[in-house]
């Protein structure tokens, strides 16, 4: 089972360019092994806005469809804001923010 060597804080916000109509999104997270947890889990800050709230399960879905298909770990990534854009933020976007965050112990980045 993997473990991330330090615990990690960061912001995710991928350059999407795939010649359509563009979208956006960015997260900041906090990372950190636990024996506690079964495999990957995501949860929500206590002090997230309202905006990432609402973004927020979007980020959910892309992040369990990836947890099912890595080698299990007991990771906990926690979103603290999801910053968003009022035409370019998308489900798709935050879908696609999820399934990076599932990687971010580095083992498909």
């Amino acid at each position: 089972m993997r473990k991330l060597s330090e615990d990690r804080q960061g912001r995710h916000c991928p350059k999407i360019n795939f010649g359509g109509d563009p979208f956006w999104a960015a997260v900041s997270y906090s990372a950190s092994s636990r024996t506690e947890v079964a495999n990957a889990e995501l949860c929500l800050a206590r002090t997230a806005d309202e905006t990432t709230a609402h973004w927020y399960p979007d980020v959910a879905v892309g992040f369990i469809e990836a947890a099912r298909s890595e080698t299990p770990c007991r990771l906990l990534v926690e979103v603290a804001r999801i910053e968003a854009h009022p035409q370019d933020t998308t489900s798709a976007a935050c879908r696609s923010l999820g399934l990076k965050q599932a990687r971010i112990d580095g083992s498909k980045a």
